[in-house]
C-alpha cells in the first residue's frame, strides 16, 4: 500500500512545474479608480511589470450607488511566494 502511494506521489511531483518556472504573485486591494496606486504599491514590494514571471492581481472595492465610499489606501493582501 505504501509503495502504491509513493508511486502516485512521484507521478504528481513529476507533473509539477520546476520551482524556477513558478510565478511570483502579488494581490493588492484598492478602491475603484485607484488601480495605478495599487501598481505602485506592488512595485514597491518587488513586482516588476516587465517580468513575465510576475503576476499582479488587483481587487477593486466598488461602492454601491447611493452610499459614500469608504476611502482607504491600497494595501498588499498577499505575496506569493513570500
Amino acid at each position: 500500500m505504501a509503495s502504491t502511494l509513493a508511486a502516485r506521489l512521484e507521478k504528481l511531483e513529476a507533473k509539477l512545474a520546476p520551482p524556477e518556472a513558478a510565478l511570483r504573485c502579488w494581490t493588492v486591494v484598492c478602491n475603484e479608480g485607484d488601480e495605478a496606486a495599487a501598481g505602485v504599491l506592488a512595485q514597491a514590494h518587488g513586482y516588476d511589470p516587465d517580468d513575465d514571471g510576475h503576476l499582479l492581481i488587483t481587487r477593486s472595492i466598488v461602492t454601491p450607488a447611493g452610499r459614500l465610499p469608504n476611502r482607504r489606501e491600497p494595501y498588499l493582501l498577499d505575496r506569493f511566494p513570500g
